[in-house]
């Protein structure tokens, strides 16, 4: 990996992190609005908060190793900068304008259904099998987190 494609491959997880971090804080603030479901949201945000660990440990292992590691496709920051100003305004709208319920769920549903944990599987080309374990994980706890979030959507609306 030169140098530019080691910047931009920093920059993606970066924003990754920073993606997982503002997830984490939306559950949360569904968590204080909605206490008797707080304990299912916050569930959901140490999840996610255990996802910003696990990239941030990916970034730590491809910057101390980047000749390991390889972009296989380009992706636009500016798709997780969007991404993430959405999470935001729903945040905001759950923690200062008296969102309803079910509008959290369905942007909790829309969140889970993204494609961005999608982008992380086959973004890099590695050797490295530390790395493709913690994408596993992540994917994969994803696919819980959707699967959770589908089945308790009917409870939550309530």
């Amino acid at each position: 990996m030169n140098k530019e494609e080691l910047g931009r491959a920093l920059e993606i997880l970066d924003l990754m992190v920073r993606v997982e971090t503002v997830v984490a804080r939306f559950y949360r603030a569904c968590a204080a609005k909605w206490e008797k479901d707080s304990a299912y949201w916050l569930g959901l945000a140490a999840e996610e908060d255990g996802h910003a660990g696990m990239v941030l440990k990916m970034r730590s292992l491809v910057a101390a190793r980047p000749e390991l590691y390889s972009l296989s496709r380009t992706t636009d920051p500016e798709y997780y900068r969007s991404f993430i100003a959405w999470i935001e305004a729903n945040t905001e709208e759950v923690e200062h304008e008296g969102s309803e319920k079910d509008k959290a769920v369905k942007a909790a549903l829309e969140i889970e259904n993204s494609v961005y944990e999608n982008k992380l599987q086959g973004l890099f080309t590695t050797s490295d099998k530390e790395f493709e374990a913690l994408v596993a994980e992540i994917i994969a706890q994803t696919r819980r987190h959707c699967a959770m979030v589908k089945a308790k959507a009917g409870n939550l609306i309530k």
